[in-house]
């Protein structure tokens, strides 16, 4: 495959981190769309599904991986008040390859890395850090993954994995019931 390096400009862009415009202009056949699926809604749990589509010299880049985790965080962040590093580890563990793990330095020192992406994603996660507890203290997430609203069928990405509309329109009316009886 030949790689569309305007892509993957796109893609490892450090302040960019939704991609849903991108992945609605192309239909289901196009040789980009599965990979905008996973940057638009997925994470780094579907490396192994992009490498065998779109193989090594695309997915084993640092900025791609790095971007990937990066929205895994803020997933995480707009759902959880709180991240330990215990927690975090065992989902990148669980994902990450040897590879992987040595290309983005998670394996030499990970204390250090989760901390660093937190503090590079500060223009979207409010947090505070706490090494000597090894947490991270969710203040406000400014900025959350795209919303699917079923468009077009999800290829890769799990359904049940993602944010859609009528998730957040029951989340509402749950907000409204609880209200409605405080009152």
């Amino acid at each position: 495959m030949n790689i569309d390096y305007n892509i993957i400009a796109e893609l490892e862009d450090p302040k960019q981190y939704s991609y849903k415009e991108h992945w609605l202009k192309y239909d289901e056949s196009h040789e980009y769309n599965i990979l905008y699926e996973v940057f638009t809604f997925g994470g780094i749990e579907q490396v192994g599904q992009l490498v065998e589509i779109y193989g090594d010299e695309l997915i084993y880049r640092s900025d791609i991986l790095n971007k990937l985790i990066k929205l895994n965080m803020i997933k995480l962040a707009s759902e959880l008040r709180c991240l330990w590093y215990k927690d975090v580890w065992a989902l990148l563990n669980s994902h990450c390859n040897d590879k992987v793990a040595n290309l983005i330095g998670l394996a030499s020192n990970f204390v250090n890395y989760i901390e660093n992406m937190f503090i590079e994603l500060n223009d979207c996660i409010d947090f505070e850090i706490n090494s000597i507890e090894g947490s991270i203290k969710i203040k406000e997430c400014k900025r959350c993954r795209d919303v699917y609203c079923f468009e077009k069928p999800l290829l890769v990405v799990n359904q049940n994995d993602v944010l859609t509309n009528e998730n957040l329109i029951k989340d509402l009316e749950n907000w409204k019931s609880k209200l409605m009886n405080i009152i």
